[in-house]
């Protein structure tokens, strides 16, 4: 194992500049899979998931997705190696903002959002952060869709938090002691709720995706779907205990432009030949 070991380590170490990569990614491949494998390999763990988790390259997906898929459950499986993750997630997040690297990071945080669970308010405001930068552009119907994936994995962790903390209670009540005893200070953490702004936040940005325009492309059929899925989602959400009532905060200013696009080119272009002139 040592040797196969050395062998792959400069896969982690070298620059993208300089090494092709396939070799990259399938030495980084190699590694993931001896973490898998030997629990000893494990304190790699953290640098070998950064490097995989920046391979945004449309050539090496197709290695890089599935090496992931398999290296997160393997290697988190105690608080530890939580608080690398979130570490290490939280790092990507905040050094890469290209499009395809927000996309990629999304992508993964959906795909083990159970995982993710516990750490999620550690990530859960530069997720908003990146949803919000790329709600401000025209996205590919693909995108669009695991921004929605991405609300839901949010909602999802609410109403997760919301049952055990629930639970909790009715265990308070009840006067059961070992479940109060072994009531710590990261199960509190665990059990904490989404903080109101965050709520808010996300369902505007859901309003927002069900107000784009449908493309009358060939892939209309397809974005009307898309539009549709939001206002499912909009509708689940308002109509829950979980983010709707009267607490719940609508900024609907933005609904003008979306309704009424050449009323809002109009006037840009008058205000524009006024001040030429």
């Amino acid at each position: 194992m040592r040797s196969i070991t050395a062998f792959a380590w400069p896969c982690v170490s070298s620059s993208l500049s300089v090494v092709d990569l396939q070799e990259k990614y399938t030495g980084l491949q190699v590694l993931a899979h001896l973490i898998a494998k030997f629990p000893i390999a494990k304190k790699a763990a953290p640098q070998v998931f950064q490097c995989l988790a920046k391979g945004t390259h449309i050539e090496t997906r197709k290695i890089v997705n599935p090496v992931l898929d398999m290296l997160l459950p393997a290697w988190v499986t105690d608080p530890e190696e939580l608080k690398a993750l979130a570490f290490s997630t939280k790092k990507i997040m905040m050094e890469d903002h290209g499009i395809q690297s927000c996309v990629h990071i999304l992508s993964l945080i959906v795909r083990h959002g159970d995982l993710y669970y516990p750490i999620r308010h550690h990530i859960l405001k530069l997720i908003i952060v990146i949803i919000t930068r790329l709600s401000a552009q025209q996205l590919p119907i693909d995108q669009r869709r695991l921004i929605l994936d991405m609300i839901d994995t949010a909602f999802r962790w609410h109403q997760k938090s919301r049952a055990e903390a629930n639970e909790s209670a009715l265990h308070a009540t009840d006067g059961v002691e070992p479940v109060a005893q072994k009531t710590s200070t990261s199960t509190e953490a665990s059990n904490t709720q989404m903080e109101k702004t965050d709520r808010d936040q996300l369902t505007n940005l859901m309003i927002r995706f069900a107000c784009q325009s449908i493309d009358t492309t060939q892939n209309g059929t397809i974005s009307e779907l898309s539009a549709r899925r939001a206002l499912s989602q909009i509708e689940t959400t308002l109509s829950s205990e979980v983010w709707g009532g009267e607490t719940c905060e609508l900024r609907l200013s933005f609904l003008d432009r979306f309704l009424c696009p050449d009323e809002f080119t109009a006037v840009g272009s008058s205000a524009s030949s006024g001040g030429q002139s």
